[in-house]
């Protein structure tokens, strides 16, 4: 999925410092599909690509704008995970 398919639709404070559950709530609402892409997604299978994935919120935050546009499936792609003792369910 190209990065310009997504906006954010909410200010969003910096996520550096934040725990799992500050992340999380920090980044509710905040991002969707542009308009003019949804069509281009119905039945396609997406891969969101992180660098790094901390608490994996931002990644579920993404994940959560895809269903409603009826992709067929999402994958996750990172080079890296920091331990935590607790994390996001995608």
């Amino acid at each position: 999925m190209k990065v310009e398919w997504l906006r954010r639709v909410k200010k969003t404070s910096q996520l550096v410092g934040m725990t799992c559950d500050m992340r999380r709530k920090n980044l509710k609402g905040a991002l969707e599909v542009k308009p003019n892409k949804v069509n281009a997604l119905v039945g396609k299978n997406v891969i969101l690509i992180d660098d790094v994935i901390t608490t994996g919120s931002t990644l579920a935050a993404c994940a959560k704008t895809l269903p409603k546009t009826g992709v067929a499936r999402i994958d996750v792609l990172s080079v890296a995970r920091v331990v935590m003792h607790k994390t996001v369910a995608v």
